[in-house]
C-alpha cells in the first residue's frame, strides 16, 4: 500500500468519525427533550434515544464490556490489515476496516464520555431500532468484510 492510500484511508476514517459525532452533537441540542421531527411521518422519524446497551439496547448497562471489546476488535482489525500482504489488501478490504473502525471509535467516544450512546435515526416505517451513523458505518463495513471474505478479489 502506498502512502497516499494509507493517507486517504486515514482521511476517510477521521471524516466518518466527525461526521458521526457532529451528528451526535446535533441530536443532543436538537432533540433531546422534544417528540422528534417527523421528515417522513409514517417513514422516516429523527428520535433522541440514549442507548446504555450494545445493538437494540441488548446487555445494557455493560458499558466496560463494551469499551474493552471495541479496542479489541479494532487491535485485531488492525493486526489483520497489518499482515495481509499488500497483493490481497482490497479495496473492499481496506474500506471495510475503515468504516468498522470510524463507527467503532465514534460508539466508543460516546461510551466514555457520556456513558451512553447516542442514537438518533428512526425507520419508522418497518418500527427498526433506533441508529446513528456509527452503526452505519460499522454494518456497511461488516458486510464488506464478509463479501471480501467470501468472495476475494482478483
Amino acid at each position: 500500500m502506498t502512502a497516499g492510500a494509507a493517507v486517504a484511508e486515514l482521511l476517510s476514517l477521521l471524516v466518518l468519525y466527525a461526521a458521526d459525532q457532529l451528528s451526535k452533537l446535533a441530536a443532543i441540542r436538537c432533540l433531546a427533550g422534544t417528540d422528534g421531527l417527523r421528515l417522513l411521518p409514517g417513514v422516516f422519524e429523527l428520535q433522541y434515544v440514549e442507548n446504555r446497551g450494545a445493538a437494540f439496547g441488548m446487555l445494557e448497562g455493560r458499558r466496560w464490556l463494551f469499551i474493552l471489546f471495541t479496542l479489541a476488535v479494532t487491535a485485531a482489525l488492525a493486526w489483520y490489515l497489518r499482515k495481509t500482504p499488500a497483493e490481497h489488501r482490497s479495496l473492499r478490504l481496506r474500506a471495510g476496516v475503515v468504516l468498522v473502525a470510524a463507527g467503532a471509535f465514534g460508539n466508543l467516544t460516546d461510551r466514555i464520555l457520556r456513558g451512553f450512546v447516542v442514537d438518533f435515526l428512526y425507520v419508522a416505517l418497518i418500527d427498526f431500532p433506533v441508529f446513528n451513523l456509527a452503526d452505519i458505518c460499522i454494518c456497511v463495513g461488516l458486510a464488506l468484510l464478509l463479501w471480501d471474505a467470501l468472495i476475494p478479489a482478483d
